[in-house]
């Protein structure tokens, strides 16, 4: 469900978009193990990723491609068949998993109301994305939109691709989200010391400086 920018520098992943230019594309995106291999084979792929159409591509001066790209299923690879002149795999879908039990519906309310809390702390979170979490409906929809916003590792975020089960997916997400809010509560309660002491320091200094004036005008 998430909509994403992506910059395309490889070679061959320029050619697989040129080749599909024509057509109404679905290609798949998985994630390298370790992001430092610049030519990355089957071993070095996770084996869940998402199926994605491109909604945009702009080509860049420099030669890279820039493509907007709508995730819409996940997928598990079954098997890598060919690595030239891309990477191309058979593939099965992954569906997810949702039993609406009031569990689910608990867990729901209390993830919303721990992203809203995170929203209102983070300086750089967009003024749409609390509506945005109140327009999903969608128990597993939600989950991967924090999932795709949440400031965790790669690992933990295919753990999260990977799980097919909507509420352990939550339950996971609405850890991380606590870890989150902690940590950004005490970033805020840092801050505020930080500003307190600046001022008393500001506000001492300004009284020295009139206390001398006065000094001054008394010829003391």
């Amino acid at each position: 469900g998430t909509v994403m920018p992506l910059a395309i520098g490889r070679e061959r992943s320029k050619k697989m978009l040129k080749d599909n230019e024509e057509k109404q594309m679905i290609f798949g995106l998985v994630a390298q193990k370790n992001a430092a291999i610049e030519d990355p084979g089957p071993r070095d792929l996770y084996r869940v990723g998402s199926a994605a159409s491109v909604l945009k591509i702009i080509k860049m001066p420099q030669g890279t491609l820039n493509i907007i790209v709508h995730s819409v299923m996940r997928f598990k690879v079954k098997e890598f068949i060919s690595r030239n002149p891309y990477i191309k795999a058979r593939v099965a879908p992954l569906p997810v998993k949702v039993r609406n039990t009031k569990k689910l519906q608990a867990l729901l309310v209390n993830v919303r109301d721990t992203a809203h809390q995170v929203i209102s702390l983070s300086p750089n979170a967009p003024e749409e994305a609390g509506m945005l979490l109140e327009n999903i409906q969608d128990p597993s929809a939600l989950a991967d939109f924090l999932a795709a916003t949440l400031n965790i590792t790669i690992e933990e975020k295919q753990a999260l691709l990977e799980e097919q089960d909507t509420y352990k997916r939550l339950e996971k997400i609405s850890l991380a989200l606590a870890n989150q809010l902690e940590v950004l509560e005490l970033s805020n309660k840092i801050q505020g010391q930080v500003r307190d002491s600046i001022d008393k320091t500001q506000r001492e200094y300004f009284l020295q400086e009139e206390l001398k004036a006065i000094q001054a005008e008394l010829g003391q």
